[in-house]
């Protein structure tokens, strides 16, 4: 799990839960979501990848459920900035 500084703020590896059903588990440092991790909402939905003072930043790949698809790429200020691969999951 994460260990903890003299302020009490977690650091390292952890898992964040929220009432809504939404799950981050990955790298936090002073209580930011920071580092590799995975975020994920009730619906089935997910981001995976880098994380940059608790915003999406760098490589990551999106799954958005039900539909439309998964999306891979670069993020800044978690918008999607340069997709490198996407892919329609409906079925014809």
């Amino acid at each position: 799990m994460w260990g903890r500084d003299s302020f009490n703020k977690r650091n390292g590896h952890g898992i964040q839960e929220w009432p809504d059903g939404c799950k981050y588990e990955g790298d936090f440092v002073n209580n930011l979501k920071h580092g590799i991790g995975m975020y994920s909402w009730p619906d089935g939905s997910k981001y995976t990848g880098k994380f940059y003072l608790n915003r999406k930043e760098g490589y990551g790949v999106q799954t958005i459920c039900p539909s439309p698809g998964v999306y891979a790429g670069n993020w800044t200020f978690t918008f999607l900035v340069r997709v490198t691969s996407a892919q329609s999951r409906t079925h014809h």
